[in-house]
């Protein structure tokens, strides 16, 4: 089971000095709690539901994957295979479902919101965590092309016993040179994601664009209502308050509209 913490939000740059000093940055807040709200509802998509904003590609059954013991282990596996025969036989055999893009949890604990200037926000991944990959000390080429040129030598020996001792020490060589917790950026991963699934792990779905817009739309419309509240009386405001209506909450996203209407 994956637990993730509740994202907070982070005021950076000018905005944050303000805020020490005591300074209303109402806007820039509001910017920040509905950009939580809505990585908090993409995250929560992602890794419960397994739902993508765009068609993601099937998990590769062709070419062999070498994966470190300690990701294995990570995501509940034994960790006793180092190669397996398809990324699609790792993921079947973790349980990881398509889409989730979730195997230990860690790129998704890394999900972070910022301020972007007074007016924007940005919503991005920040942080390290446990890769799929082993690291070498010498690279991975690098001792690739050591173990072929071991294997040849190998291969060119008579006695048996020779060559179970030149195994044995090729296995002490590679085991001597890998990193077998490698941690990447939580961004790399975001990347390779896109790469390898089609997917971008941030995107949002049309209806949660629709959700934001009302979002936007009501805060507008509570200003104007404010704006000729203190330029009019209550009787000259009657007609005009009961002109503009009810925005309606557009369907299809209940949980991000839940989140921004408990951000006020």
């Amino acid at each position: 089971m994956i637990t993730i913490k509740p994202i907070q939000g982070r005021l950076v740059g000018k905005a944050a000095e303000q805020a020490l000093q005591g300074v209303d940055l109402g806007k820039t807040v509001d910017v920040v709690l509905y950009a939580v709200a809505l990585a908090e509802t993409i995250r929560e998509r992602h890794v419960q539901n397994a739902q993508t904003a765009d068609a993601v590609r099937q998990y590769s059954a062709k070419g062999k994957r070498r994966l470190s013991r300690a990701y294995q282990q990570a995501v509940g596996l034994p960790g006793n295979q180092v190669m397996w025969k398809s990324s699609l036989a790792f993921h079947q055999a973790a349980r990881i479902r398509l889409g989730s893009f979730a195997g230990t949890g860690g790129m998704w604990a890394g999900l972070d919101v910022r301020n972007l200037g007074k007016r924007g926000a940005v919503i991005e991944f920040r942080g390290r965590s446990l890769g799929q990959i082993p690291r070498f000390r010498k690279g991975i080429k690098e001792m690739a092309a050591l173990r072929r040129q071991e294997l040849e030598r190998i291969a060119k020996l008579k006695s048996a016993k020779a060559r179970q001792n030149a195994r044995d020490r090729l296995k002490r060589i590679w085991a001597q040179n890998v990193f077998d917790r490698n941690e990447v950026t939580n961004n790399l991963k975001a990347w390779s994601v896109l790469m390898a699934m089609g997917a971008h792990p941030l995107k949002m779905r049309a209806a949660e664009r629709q959700v934001l817009v009302w979002k936007f739309s009501v805060d507008m419309q509570r200003e104007v209502d404010d704006l000729l509240l203190q330029h009019m009386n209550a009787v000259d405001l009657l007609p005009i308050v009961s002109r503009t209506g009810v925005l309606l909450e557009p369907g299809g996203a209940p949980e991000l509209a839940a989140r921004l209407r408990r951000r006020g």
